[in-house]
Parts: C-alpha cells; sequence; structure tokens
C-alpha cells in the first residue's frame, strides 16, 4: 500500500469556467498571430521586382500571341 501512494502524483491544474480564455492566453495567441501575418505579408510584398523575372521571349517570332 505504501508503494501504491508513492506512485501516485497529481498535478493540479487551474481549472476554468466555461471556454473563455483568460486575458494572458488571448495577449500570446494575437502575438503569434501578428508574427505570422507579418511574415506572409513580406513575402507577398514584391514592389520592385526585376523586369527578368516575369519578362519572356517569344518562342516563335512569326506569331502575333504566344499563350
Amino acid at each position: 500500500m505504501a508503494n501504491n501512494q508513492e506512485t501516485k502524483t497529481v498535478t493540479k491544474k487551474k481549472v476554468q469556467k466555461g471556454q473563455y480564455l483568460s486575458a494572458k492566453e488571448q495577449r500570446v495567441i494575437a502575438k503569434h498571430n501578428r508574427e505570422v501575418m507579418n511574415r506572409f505579408e513580406r513575402l507577398r510584398s514584391r514592389e520592385n521586382i526585376p523586369e527578368a523575372e516575369y519578362l519572356s521571349a517569344m518562342k516563335n517570332p512569326d506569331n502575333v500571341l504566344e499563350i
């Protein structure tokens, strides 16, 4: 019986009422979301792209339009 008591270790968590987030949890989530959105916006922000990246040469110069 003494062995059984030694192996039982219970960690108590703070139980919240309902499904609400604490102010601290909301701040952490908002900070993470801001970091992720800033990273995506930096990747999409491509204002000064060199022309060589999006210009191409005609494969057949006799054609009027190549798609």
